[in-house]
């Protein structure tokens, strides 16, 4: 299996988000450092995304925070589950990504919105050599 190419350099300051969003049409190609920071920019934007759908359903009883796991596979209809230290290293880590990069920048948007990041996504990592629809975040 292929290592994932995330140096710890390519690391983007909130500052840099509208850096992201370069001239089109002006033919330079981009550096493989804004691949890098573009790629880790949508990702966090996907995960965030995935982060409020979990909050969400928290907050709407259909997850439940426990501190011991069941056995897998669940049984049908049981309730989805997550470990509070999960839950709350998840809860620093949105926040960490509000400030880095700004809530506004995280969504939520249309699903054609998110097809856009996904699909942009996509293009990025297989420009850097991943397989072409590799979406893991």
């Amino acid at each position: 299996m292929k290592k994932a190419l995330r140096p710890s350099k390519m690391l983007l300051k909130q500052s840099k988000v509208d850096d992201l969003h370069l001239e089109a049409g002006t033919g330079k190609r981009r550096s493989r450092k804004a691949l890098f920071a573009a790629e880790e920019f949508l990702n966090t934007q996907i995960w965030y995304n995935r982060h409020q759908n979990l909050r969400i359903s928290i907050e709407a009883g259909d997850c439940a925070i426990v501190d011991e796991e069941p056995e897998y596979p669940l049984p049908a209809g049981a309730k989805q589950t997550i470990d509070p230290e999960i839950w709350k290293s998840a809860k620093k880590a949105a926040r960490k990504a509000e400030k880095r990069y700004g809530i506004e920048n995280l969504g939520p948007w249309s699903d054609f919105e998110w097809g856009m990041v996904n699909g942009k996504l996509s293009a990025i990592r297989w420009a850097l050599g991943e397989e072409w629809d590799w979406l893991d975040t």
